[in-house]
C-alpha cells in the first residue's frame, strides 16, 4: 500500500472512505486514517483497544488493509459517521 495523500489535499478526505461497506466504501491510506485518529482525539494504541485489534502498526506503515468494520468503529467514535437506527 502507498502513503500517497489523497488527491483532495493533505487536509481533506475523500468521501469514498466514509460510505457504507455495500455503497462503494473505499479503504482509507494511513493518512488518512491517522487523520481520522486526530480528529478522534485518540492515539493509535487508545484506538487499537476500543477498535479490537492488537495495535494499528500495519495500518499506519501501509502494511495492512484496515478491515471495514474496524475502521466504521473508529469513525463512529470520532463523530466522522452516525450509526444506524
Amino acid at each position: 500500500m502507498s502513503e500517497d495523500v489523497p488527491a483532495y489535499g493533505p487536509d481533506a478526505t475523500r468521501p469514498e472512505i466514509y460510505a457504507r461497506f455495500d455503497a462503494g466504501w473505499s479503504p482509507p491510506v494511513p493518512v488518512e486514517i491517522r487523520a481520522e485518529l486526530q480528529k478522534a482525539h485518540l492515539t493509535p494504541r487508545a484506538a487499537a483497544a476500543l477498535i479490537g485489534v492488537p495495535d494499528l502498526g500495519g495500518y499506519l506503515s501501509g502494511d495492512r488493509q484496515i478491515s471495514y468494520s474496524s475502521w466504521r468503529l473508529l469513525c463512529l467514535y470520532s463523530g466522522s459517521v452516525e450509526g444506524v437506527g
